[in-house]
C-alpha cells in the first residue's frame, strides 16, 4: 500500500534507490516500524522483579508477537539476566559455587533454553535471526575436573603471556619461538592426517 506501482518484490524492498535484503529492513528504512525503546523499557523494568525463566518467556513473547525491529540488539543487552538459574544449575551440578563458565558457554546454554521455549510455541530461533544452539555439553554431563580446567580467564592469561614474553632475553625468545613453531607444525600435521584440511 505504501510503494505505489511496484512490479516485483524487489520494488517493495527498494527505498531511495537502495534494495534492502528483507521487507522488515525496507519498512524500517521507510519509518514504518517504530524503534524498540518501549521493549527496552519493558525489559529494564522486568529485570528488577522477574526470574531468569520468566525473562526467557517474556523474550519469546516480545520477539514473536511484538514486531521488534532489532531482535539481536535486545538479546545482547539482556541475555545475561536470562541466565541466572542456568549459572546456578551449573554450579550446583559441579559443586563449585564460585565457578564462572566462559560467556560463550553460558550463552550457548541460554540458546538451548530459548530453542525449547520457541519450539514449544511452534517457532524457530532462525526465524528471528538468532543462532541455533550448538552441541555445548551441559554441566551435568561434563567432568568436574574438566570444567574447572576450562574456566580460566582467557583475556587475563593472554595479557600475562604477553607480559612474560616481553621479559625474555634474546636466547629465551629464540627457544620460545622454536617451541611454538614446532607445536604449530605438529598441529598442522595432525589436521592434515585427520583430513580436516
Amino acid at each position: 500500500m505504501v510503494v505505489k506501482g511496484a512490479k516485483s518484490y524487489e520494488d517493495v524492498r527498494t527505498y531511495q534507490n537502495v534494495v534492502y535484503p528483507t521487507f522488515r529492513e525496507a519498512c524500517k528504512a521507510r519509518g514504518l516500524i517504530g524503534d524498540d525503546s518501549e521493549w527496552f523499557a519493558l525489559f529494564d523494568e522486568a529485570i528488577i522483579w522477574a526470574t531468569a525463566s520468566q525473562l526467557r518467556h517474556l523474550f519469546m513473547t516480545v520477539v514473536a508477537y511484538c514486531n521488534i525491529s532489532d531482535v539481536c540488539l535486545l538479546f545482547e543487552k539482556y541475555w545475561q539476566y536470562m541466565t541466572d538459574d542456568i549459572l546456578h544449575r551449573i554450579r550446583r551440578a559441579l559443586q563449585i559455587y564460585s565457578y564462572r563458565p566462559p560467556p560463550d558457554q553460558l550463552k550457548a546454554m541460554l540458546y538451548q533454553e530459548l530453542d525449547l521455549i520457541f519450539g514449544k510455541n511452534g517457532l524457530s530461533l532462525l526465524s528471528y535471526n538468532l543462532p541455533i544452539p550448538t552441541d555445548t555439553p551441559t554441566a551435568t554431563s561434563t567432568n568436574k575436573l574438566l570444567m574447572e580446567e576450562l574456566s580460566y580467564d582467557r583475556v587475563a592469561l593472554q595479557a600475562d603471556s604477553n607480559h612474560m614474553c616481553s621479559l625474555l632475553n634474546e636466547e629465551q625468545q629464540h627457544i620460545f619461538l622454536e617451541v611454538m613453531r614446532s607445536i604449530n607444525e605438529e598441529k598442522h600435521f595432525l589436521y592434515f592426517v585427520s583430513g580436516k584440511y
